[in-house]
C-alpha cells in the first residue's frame, strides 16, 4: 500500500466516521438495558431488545406501559426526577429502583437517566453489592466526570462541582472558594435552594 492509498484510507474512513449516529444508538451495552419513556405522558415509548433477558419480558410488552406499572414506590423516583436539570443530557444516577413485574421483580436495579429530544431515556444497570453508602458513588461519580469534562475554565469547573454536591448532598447551600496566601476566601461559585440566606 502506498502512501497515497493509505491517506485516502484513512479519509475514507473519518468520513464515515462522521456519519456515524453514535449520538442515536441503536443498542446497549449488554451489563445493562433502556427504555425510553415520553417523560410528560409517564409511558413507555422503546425498550432495548435485551430487555428480555433481563427482565423476562417483550419489548411489545412494555410499549405504552405506564411507569405507575413498571416500578414499585413511583413518588420518590418523581421527585428524583424532578431534580434532574431539563437540560441534562448526561445520565445520572437516580437511585435504585424495584420493578413490580417480570423476572426481577422486587429487585433493586440500579437507574440512571438523562433527556434528550423531548424524552427520557433510562439505563437500568444491577445494583451493587456493596454497602448502601458506598453502592450509589459509582454511578453518581461517572455523571460527575461526564460533565466536569464539558467545563472549560476553572470557574466552570467549580460550578458544576457545587451543582453536583449540592444535587448529591442535598445540602441548602454549597460554595468553591479560592483562598489567597494570607487566607482569605473569594467565592468562586455557589448554589442554594431558593430564598436560602446568602
Amino acid at each position: 500500500m502506498t502512501p497515497s492509498d493509505s491517506d485516502e484510507a484513512l479519509a475514507i474512513a473519518s468520513e464515515n466516521c462522521a456519519r456515524e449516529p453514535i449520538h442515536i444508538p441503536g443498542s446497549i451495552q449488554p451489563h445493562g438495558f433502556m427504555l425510553v419513556f415520553d417523560e410528560a405522558a409517564g409511558r413507555v415509548l422503546q425498550a432495548s431488545e435485551n430487555v428480555r433477558e433481563w427482565l423476562g419480558l417483550a419489548v411489545e410488552d412494555l410499549l405504552g406501559r405506564h411507569l405507575d406499572e413498571l416500578l414499585a414506590d413511583v413518588p420518590p423516583l418523581l421527585a428524583r426526577l424532578a431534580t434532574l436539570a431539563d437540560d441534562e443530557t448526561n445520565p445520572f444516577h437516580l437511585g435504585d429502583v424495584r420493578f413490580a413485574i417480570g423476572s426481577r421483580a422486587g429487585q433493586p436495579i440500579a437507574m440512571m437517566a438523562h433527556r434528550w429530544d423531548g424524552v427520557l431515556i433510562a439505563e437500568f444497570e444491577p445494583a451493587s453489592d456493596v454497602a448502601t453508602a458506598y453502592g450509589n458513588f459509582y454511578p453518581l461519580v461517572r455523571s460527575f466526570i461526564s460533565r466536569l469534562q464539558e467545563s472549560d475554565s476553572i470557574e466552570a469547573l467549580c460550578r458544576r462541582a457545587v451543582e453536583e454536591v449540592k444535587r448529591v448532598t442535598g445540602f441548602g447551600r454549597v460554595k468553591a472558594y479560592s483562598f489567597d496566601a494570607e487566607g482569605n476566601g473569594l467565592v468562586l461559585a455557589e448554589e442554594a435552594d431558593p430564598g436560602y440566606p446568602r
